[in-house]
């Protein structure tokens, strides 16, 4: 009985934990989720690992400069733990064209896809850029644009600046004032990397 009481008081502790450092992250308070990102991961839980690898992959927070070997580290923990999501980056690992890569995401499409089809806002984000680029299933830029715009709408600078990123590499004028639309939106919402790359792109348009 007591054992069980304990478990109980476990789960809700991860619940609420978890919760709430994906609730900064989507805010923009990456320092803070960072500390209990990492205190999750120290008790082996795959997601936070997830969250680890982004900081890394990115540069989030107090990660100065992105880290993709430590980022992938984090990644094959986080999938040997169970999480989905971590499965699933470990295919960029690969080349896209390899073998490894197409065998990992077509192992995780539909998994993702039902994570996604559930809430996940983070997994949605992952299936958006999947339909963009036509991994695991046909290519449709439109649907994971639509898909972008909807996770940023619910609040995810993550996604808002995934857009700033895509239409910034269109080469266009039209894709550049679209681009910084983005940026601002991603900034609004608390990416500090946006704010950074806006005051580089103010400073070189004067």
């Amino acid at each position: 009985m007591r054992f069980f009481f304990v478990a109980m008081l476990f789960i809700i502790w991860y619940n609420t934990a978890m919760t709430t450092a994906e609730e900064m992250f989507i805010k923009g308070n990456v320092k803070d989720a960072f500390e209990i990102f990492l205190s999750l991961a120290q008790q082996g839980d795959g997601r936070a690992m997830y969250f680890l690898a982004l900081y890394y992959a990115l540069g989030l927070g107090d990660i100065d400069y992105p880290d993709d070997v430590i980022a992938g580290k984090l990644l094959k923990k986080g999938s040997k733990a169970g999480d989905i999501l971590a499965k699933l980056n470990t295919a960029f690992a690969f080349e896209p064209e390899s073998h490894a890569f197409i065998d990992i995401v077509n192992e995780t499409f539909d998994k993702v896809k039902d994570l996604a089809d559930s809430g996940d806002i983070f997994a949605q984000n992952e299936m958006a850029d999947l339909y963009m680029n036509g991994w695991g299933t046909k290519k449709d830029v439109d649907r994971g644009l639509s898909i972008l715009k909807s996770c940023s709408e619910k609040g995810l600078w993550l996604s808002s600046y995934r857009l700033a990123q895509y239409y910034d590499s269109l080469g266009t004028q039209e894709g550049q004032n679209e681009s910084m639309r983005w940026l601002y939106k991603a900034a609004d919402q608390g990416c500090q990397k946006a704010e950074a790359v806006i005051k580089v792109m103010e400073l070189l348009s004067d």
